[in-house]
């Protein structure tokens, strides 16, 4: 019997654009287009500002080009703060917050396919991806640029990660091309041992998949029900920790009874729910290779006592414990001297004197904090509360913690039990104990939070273990860390036993709990903070029109100049080299995204404008301004340029000679009408993607970028910009002072070759003319000569050529350069869709109106002579005319005679018919 394909598989096919065989194991990559997109503003605005400007009229079209987005693109603002009323003053992040409000909003309100919600200010981000994910059908396929987002792989919703540069061309209508990789399956079985928590789960799982790589990998199995969905958002959002590409769980009965259940309350005015189909996640299916990975072997574990890189398994902690009081001082140990021991002193050792809960902790996983305030609620059945010589403390963090207990009736469990709860989400008390220890006692603090080290809670306190909050709130209420709890039971110091499997919660009852109940109930609150804007947002003024209301004055938000551009692609004729880089260039390096120093071009330029320097911002916040993003171009003080001695912005304006900055010289060279390149080594534009270095280049002017390698991701950035990049094995030896020309064999191929040569070139009439004759050729935008070596010689004395390749490998990156540029394609596009429906509008009418046949001629029956009085003298009959003019015929006409007034009704005679006209 044939297995079936992985559910993964399945998703891509349905969104793929090109033919996919499930039997097809060859296939390189596919093309698909997904149903989402999420991005955070400061990543968003560039590309929203290049739709905002296709919706006004442009130089290079007489029409309006209306650019949607061909994705549901939401829009999660992370940079700015949604509160602030709109200001009229430049006072930095007010004008900040006014200028980006108004954007967002028009976008909203008036760009399709663009939703803007919240800021997650109040809530966590494993909160809004449960309710998002609660608001989207099955089998959705998302696409984002954020990390965060990994964690929709663990509700059933298929995310993939991928750079700027590809969200843009996903959004202007590219279809994204995802590498085809191998499909890992792992399998789980068995069940969670007593005291396995959730940490030790996540933590063990990513440990068994970080000797995979470059692979999809897809969790299935019978004891997939025993993996708690918070579990399952951790496990996926931690696959940056690992080599693979996303760790997938599919929707199985768990996950389809909470996406159910949080639809219905999210929905409740729709008469069509949202679909949530469940995947039966027990069917093994046809996958590359598949792994088993066991639950039984889930060992618990904590960290201490004074570094969390130091781990103790839950079963030697007792042992380890004991031996580290006495073994020699380090880091692991403290080395009380056996002359100090005596039997009291030795009941000391281990006693907890403090507890902390980190909100941290307890707001990302729900799963967590319901397990800690169901032990806690069966501690106090049982009788047992915190000791009053242990000072506890609760963070609830943004309120989310307080808000799972609430939901599942436990919100005052945790005060009954002894904690004191605090809003921030870490307590940092220092406090010192209630009861006074002697100084060689070795007492202990019990945290649950993402750190530890000595004395971060309590001073007094010489060992600090970390742990999950269940195992915390155990060991308080015992008072004491030096017990077995390898054991089912476990003995106090006064003699009683306490069986843990009494009040441990099971772990099925607590997903059921967290699916049902508490995570639906939370998504509905979270979800209707994340979509209804506050009331100051609703304050804000925009115009709800097709056409943004630019503000020529405003430092944040400006229409962007790139529809006007020409395309660049084709032979560069004297161009000078504007940087000369070497290898390892990082985005950071090609355009910074901090603080701006107060000698650089764009804090002149900001001055000029009136703001103080602490109201200039950041280049990142300040993205949405081209200006700036052309002023912030290799604006690093790190940055080392061959043509300069100095480090730093600086460059050799090479016809005058003068050491000036990037920007001024780019200016100098556009003024005269002079292309510019950048020569760099390998592996040009590494590090994080950021599609400003690209337009920055743009906006200075750059053809074309030449290096000996390219990082993927910013070969792309340059290509969706419309510049060239240029790969050159011999960049090293370009001589950088003299003038390059570029020439290509056959620009209209992918991988094109060609030559670089570089000299100083004759100023004959020779060269003029050639040179007039090669702008001539040019027919449009797009289309270029081919210039042979030979024939650029006529005009250069060659000092030396090198051969170069074009690093485009598809028609479509191709097509981009061609037109300009990936927004140019979407604008010419739509213009082109637009004509093409018009087109086939005017051939319908066309054949509609040939469709039309004359009627054949119908001919009455005569009707029979009815009575009829007399008509007035010389009233000739009337008679009908159709209006086809070969039918003629005569019809029966009411009349009504005068006579007499009368309130009886009027005697109706018919006059009859008379015979036709003889012709």
């Amino acid at each position: 019997m044939a297995k079936d394909s992985p559910v993964c598989l399945q998703y891509l096919k349905r969104c793929c654009v090109n033919d996919l065989s499930s039997a097809d194991r060859d296939i390189r990559s596919y093309e698909i287009k997904a149903d989402s997109l999420i991005l955070t503003d400061i990543k968003a605005i560039p590309t929203l500002l290049n739709l905002a400007s296709s919706y006004q009229p442009f130089k290079t079209s007489k029409s309006y080009a209306h650019v949607y987005s061909n994705v549901q693109v939401y829009i999660i603002p992370s940079s700015y703060k949604v509160g602030c009323l709109p200001k009229t003053s430049h006072s930095g992040s007010d004008l900040k917050s006014k200028e980006r409000n108004e954007f967002l909003k028009w976008c909203h309100l008036n760009l399709k396919g663009v939703t803007v919600y919240n800021p997650p200010l109040n809530h966590c981000q494993a909160a809004y991806m449960q309710a998002l994910a609660a608001s989207l059908s099955s089998q959705s396929v998302i696409v984002s640029s954020e990390t965060f987002t990994s964690g929709f792989n663990g509700l059933g919703v298929l995310t993939l990660n991928e750079s700027i540069p590809n969200c843009e061309s996903l959004i202007m209508g590219k279809p994204l091309e995802f590498k085809r990789n191998k499909i890992v399956g792992i399998e789980v079985r068995g069940n969670m041992p007593l005291l396995a928590v959730s940490t030790d789960l996540v933590l063990q799982f990513i440990k068994f998949v970080r000797p995979l790589s470059d692979c999809i990998v897809e969790v299935w199995g019978e004891s997939l029900k025993y993996i708690s969905l918070s579990d399952r958002i951790a496990i996926s959002n931690m696959v940056k920790e690992t080599n693979v590409n996303c760790i997938f769980f599919p929707c199985d009965d768990v996950c389809a009874t909470f996406l159910k259940s949080a639809s219905d309350l999210l929905f409740t005015d729709r008469k069509v729910k949202v679909s949530k189909a469940p995947v039966d996640a027990s069917v093994p299916r046809n996958y590359d290779a598949n792994y088993i990975f066991n639950l039984d072997e889930v060992v618990t574990s904590i960290s201490g006592p004074k570094r969390a890189s130091d781990r103790i398994l839950l079963s030697d902690f007792q042992s380890e414990f004991k031996k580290s009081i006495h073994a020699k001082f380090s880091p692991t140990s403290f080395g009380i001297k056996d002359a100090c021991e005596n039997e009291e002193m030795n009941q000391l050792h281990g006693t907890v004197i403090g507890m902390s809960l980190a909100g941290c902790t307890n707001s990302s996983n729900a799963f967590v904090t319901l397990h800690a305030g169901l032990l806690a609620k069966a501690l106090i059945d049982k009788g047992f509360k915190l000791p009053s010589g242990i000072q506890g403390y609760y963070a609830t963090g943004a309120g989310l913690a307080d808000l799972y207990l609430s939901e599942a009736g436990l919100s005052d469990i945790i005060v009954e039990f002894g904690l004191h709860k605090s809003s921030s989400c870490c307590v940092d008390s220092r406090s010192k104990s209630v009861f006074p220890f002697p100084k060689q006692a070795v007492t202990c603090a019990l945290l649950s939070g993402n750190g530890n080290y000595e004395n971060r809670k309590f001073s007094d306190a010489r060992a600090n273990y970390l742990m999950s909050s269940p195992l915390a709130i155990l060991l308080a209420a015992v008072g004491n860390v030096d017990v077995d709890l390898s054991q089912t039971h476990v003995t106090l110091q006064n003699g009683e036993t306490l069986e843990i499997g009494n009040i441990w919660p099971s772990r099925s009852d607590l997903i059921d709990l967290e699916c049902k109940v508490v995570l639906p109930r939370v998504c509905a609150a979270v979800y209707k903070d994340l979509s209804t804007f506050s009331s100051q947002f609703d304050q804000i003024e925009v115009q709800n029109n097709q056409s943004f209301a630019w503000n020529p004055t405003s430092l944040y938000i400006l229409r962007p100049p790139y529809l006007e551009m020409r395309p660049v692609l084709g032979d560069v004729d004297r161009a000078r080299v504007l940087l000369s880089l070497g290898d390892d260039v990082s985005s950071e390096l090609i355009s910074p995204s901090g603080s701006m120093s107060r000698n650089s071009t764009a804090a002149q330029y900001l001055s000029s404008k009136g703001l103080a320097p602490k109201e200039y911002d950041s280049y990142g916040n300040r993205r949405g301004n081209h200006n700036i993003v052309a002023m912030g171009i290799f604006n690093n003080n790190k940055l080392r340029n061959n043509l300069v001695s100095i480090p730093g912005p600086f460059t050799k304006h090479i016809p005058s000679n003068s050491i000036v900055d990037i920007y001024e010289a780019a200016r100098m060279y556009k003024k005269s009408g002079t292309p510019t390149v950048i020569v760099a080594g390998s592996n040009y534009g590494c590090g994080p993607t950021r599609d400003s270095g690209a337009r920055g280049l743009r906006l200075l002017g750059v053809s074309a970028v030449i290096a000996r390698s390219f990082n993927s991701n910013h070969r792309s950035e340059l290509i969706n910009q419309g510049l060239m990049p240029v790969l050159c094995e011999d960049a090293d030896c370009i001589d950088v002072c003299g003038e390059v020309s570029l020439s290509w064999c056959d620009i209209d191929s992918v991988e094109c070759e060609g030559w670089m040569s570089w000299g100083n070139f004759c100023s004959n009439s020779a060269s003029n003319s050639a040179s007039n004759s090669t702008s001539n050729s040019r027919t449009h935008p797009g289309a270029v000569p081919s210039i042979q070596q030979n024939a650029l010689s006529t005009s250069l004395s060659c000092n030396g050529s090198v051969r170069i390749r074009l690093a485009v490998y598809t028609e479509d990156e191709l097509e981009l350069l061609k037109c300009g540029g990936l927004l140019q394609w979407r604008v010419r596009d739509v213009e082109k869709k637009n004509q093409r429906s018009l087109e086939k509008h005017r051939n319908q009418l066309k054949a509609n109106q040939q469709t039309i046949q004359p009627m054949p001629p119908v001919l009455m029956p005569p009707l029979p002579l009815p009575t009829y009085s007399p008509v007035l003298p010389n009233m000739m009959p009337p008679y009908y005319t159709p209006p086809y003019p070969d039918v003629v015929q005569y019809v029966p006409v009411v009349q009504y005679v005068p006579v007499p007034f009368s309130h009886n009704q009027p005697t109706v005679n018919f006059v009859p018919p008379h015979e036709p006209y003889n012709n």
